[in-house]
């Protein structure tokens, strides 16, 4: 799965939450999202966040976050007068 979320400045990140039903288990492993049904596994890599900079992409630390099977996003230190990708 591939998806973006575009936070504009100002907005809280932590606002972004997601909630599979129909599954399995879902847990982290290694940073990285497994989803697991019926039918497959699914893996869903670490996430990559980022800022753009005088037209420079530059890298954010973030790390999914589960918590009562809802997913979030640990995010560090960025600009928060910018876009997060």
């Amino acid at each position: 799965m591939k998806y973006d979320f575009i936070v504009e400045p100002f907005v809280d990140p932590s606002q972004i939450r997601i909630k599979y039903n129909g599954l399995d288990a879902i847990r982290l492993v290694d940073g990285n999202l497994e989803l697991t049904t019926s039918v497959k596994q699914l893996v869903e890599s670490k996430p990559y966040a980022y800022q753009e900079v005088d037209g420079v992409q530059v890298e954010v630390r973030c790390e999914f976050r589960l918590e009562s099977g809802v997913l979030s996003f640990d995010i560090g230190e960025y600009d928060r007068s910018l876009p997060l990708v």
